[in-house]
């Protein structure tokens, strides 16, 4: 999914409904994504990178997240607000 403001690239992101945990390889590929729009002249310096799963997230995705404040994981409990 991708949210635009003008030529300004809000939010990147990708929502998976599988029983595996999305991991690392998720957030490099809407990396790469990003690294393409930047070459094509789009405004990314303020993008979003937003990853979604109803299973959760693998240790290493979580751990690099929690590092970049640009990236945001979504799984069941944070869409529904449940502690």
């Amino acid at each position: 999914m991708l949210a635009t403001d003008g030529d300004r690239v809000r939010l990147i992101g990708a929502a998976k409904a599988t029983l595996a945990r999305r991991g690392l390889p998720g957030l490099e590929r809407l990396d790469a994504i990003r690294q393409l729009l930047t070459r094509e002249g789009r405004g990314t310096t303020e993008t979003v990178i937003a990853l979604f799963s109803a299973t959760g997230f693998t240790p290493d995705l979580v751990e690099a997240a929690g590092s970049r404040p640009d990236t945001v994981l979504v799984d069941l409990k944070r869409l529904y607000g449940l502690s």
